[in-house]
């Protein structure tokens, strides 16, 4: 008897162990996944997806990458080189050009569906919540279509990792005859042949489907007033309602200021985002638009009932574009203080969401993912832009994605808004946090950030905690437990031994079944 009912709780424990395993599971999936429901609270990039190669499977030829069908030096069309040792061979296309060591230079393809999962597993790792996908050109037809392809890897890419995605019409190079049916028709097949919209990782703004037409008010644009009006009527009100949406107008930095039709259309989309890359060149020029056109523009947001959204760039460069003509390293990246300060300015402005231009940019060096770090690593058929460009040698490849997953625990209130920078340049590594999870938004806590070699931890009410070091493997390597009960605490992180592998760090609520407060990866 007594066997048989130690067989029973055996059975009842393990069912319980297996309940509250697939319930830690479910939390932390939920805690992992961006919320596709809102605009606010976003840090998102634009995604170009324009990268071809012959042989990828688009049956095109070169795109983006040169500006012939040569795929040489001479050629070349990109400033950025982008870090290309983690891509797989199969995603990896050769150049006639070389490496110091003789190899051949292979460039990547955004048709191949392997290497756009791998930037969104990149978003998530660093906590970039997703992508406005760049549509330019007519209707586009088929599933195998060059930028149809692109945008249902990108839908792939958000669904596998939990990141959310937007279609944006870029108008640039538009025919501005057929451009209301190009982008009309455009959107409804991808409504109707795609479901792009039924896609859960689709994001909603408002209760509609979000949708950003790019190029309004640009006098180097085909575009006219009454055609770009009658695009913005059509997707808030015209259409068929399962066509419309909220609708961001990429428009020119000038919008506040116009006095011609284009004043009128500007103020009519919903979310009013003046692109600002190339608008000023060092850190004064960053403070001086913050005072005399980013806070005017949101107070006349604020006054019109519009939401702003500001755009955010690393640096620029595009001198392979234009043959040499143009400087190289055009506006320099500094390090990330150029960006840093940007990102400071907005959110201080009051700015809910941001737009970071871009994730792949690598043709005019506005690019955030992971880039060639030392010019001994790039090719050496002739000059590409590389991380050390500023004199910062050890910058690793993905700095700039470091810095994004940052300015995105600003921007949510998870660290303290501040200035200066969260990482420093001249010593990547120290105190360098992998956003890939970091978890405050228990109900427990208000805030868990790092402040230098320190783990804060800012509680809502007093309680004593415990904190677990666990290996990569999650083996426990070290317990320590608080007890004093207080709101606040403040972790020196040289109490743990990080190997180059890393940590995780858990704090527990010890006087409430252990509950988990936050959990943190730090190498």
């Amino acid at each position: 008897m007594n066997k048989q009912k130690n067989i029973f709780l055996y059975y009842v424990f393990a069912v319980f162990i297996i309940f509250i395993l697939l319930f830690t599971y479910k939390i932390f999936a939920q805690q992992d996944t961006v919320d596709a429901t809102t605009l606010v609270g976003k840090y998102m990039c634009g995604y170009q997806g324009w990268f071809r190669c012959p042989n990828d499977g688009s049956g095109g030829g070169w795109f983006h990458w040169f500006n012939s069908q040569t795929p040489s030096y001479s050629s070349l069309n990109i400033d950025l080189f982008p870090d290309l040792t983690e891509y797989g061979q199969d995603e990896l296309f050769a150049t006639n050009m070389h490496y110091a060591d003789g190899s051949v230079v292979k460039l990547f393809s955004s048709y191949k569906e392997a290497t756009v999962l791998r930037h969104f597993k990149w978003m998530k790792d660093y906590n970039i919540d997703g992508v406005w996908v760049q549509r330019f050109g007519p209707k586009h037809v088929g599933w195998n279509d060059f930028t149809n392809k692109v945008l249902l890897n990108c839908k792939k890419g958000a669904e596998t990792y939990g990141r959310v995605f937007v279609v944006m019409y870029d108008v640039s190079g538009a025919n501005n005859s057929t451009l209301f049916n190009d982008l009309t028709s455009d959107w409804k097949y991808l409504v109707d042949t795609f479901k792009i919209t039924q896609s859960p990782r689709y994001l909603k703004y408002k209760g509609k489907p979000l949708v950003s037409v790019w190029g309004f008010g640009f006098s180097d644009r085909s575009i006219t007033p009454d055609v770009a009006q009658r695009i913005i009527n059509w997707f808030k009100q015209d259409a068929e309602p399962k066509y419309q949406v909220t609708i961001m107008g990429g428009v020119n930095d000038d919008w506040r200021t116009k006095t011609d039709a284009w004043a009128t259309v500007c103020r009519s989309v919903d979310i009013i985002s003046p692109w600002l890359v190339g608008r000023f060149a060092d850190i004064a020029g960053v403070d001086s638009w913050k005072t005399y056109r980013m806070m005017p523009d949101i107070e006349e947001c604020k006054k019109i009932g519009k939401d702003y959204l500001p755009v955010i760039w690393p640096g620029f460069s595009w001198s392979n574009m234009h043959h040499g003509q143009t400087p190289q390293n055009q506006i320099p990246r500094r390090g990330g203080a150029f960006f840093w300060q940007q990102v400071y300015n907005s959110i201080s402005c009051g700015s809910n969401m941001l737009y970071n231009a871009m994730f792949d940019e690598v043709d005019e060096g506005t690019a955030m993912f992971k880039a060639c770090p030392k010019k001994s690593l790039a090719p050496v058929d002739g000059w590409t832009l590389t991380l050390d460009a500023d004199g910062y040698n050890n910058l690793p490849s993905d700095w700039y994605l470091r810095l994004a997953g940052y300015a995105k625990k600003m921007l949510v209130g998870q660290i303290p808004l501040s200035k200066t920078m969260p990482l420093n340049p001249n010593k990547p590594d120290s105190g360098y946090v992998d956003v890939s999870y970091c978890d405050s938004k228990n109900i427990n806590a208000n805030m868990v950030y790092i402040d230098k070699n320190f783990i804060n931890i800012q509680l809502k009410k007093n309680m004593p905690v415990e904190i677990t070091i666990k290996d990569i493997s999650g083996k426990s390597i070290k317990r320590l437990q608080l007890e004093k009960g207080t709101k606040s605490y403040r972790i020196p992180i040289s109490l743990f031994e990080v190997s180059s592998n890393g940590i995780y760090f858990y704090c527990f609520n010890i006087g409430n079944n252990f509950d988990i407060i936050t959990k943190i990866f730090i190498k």
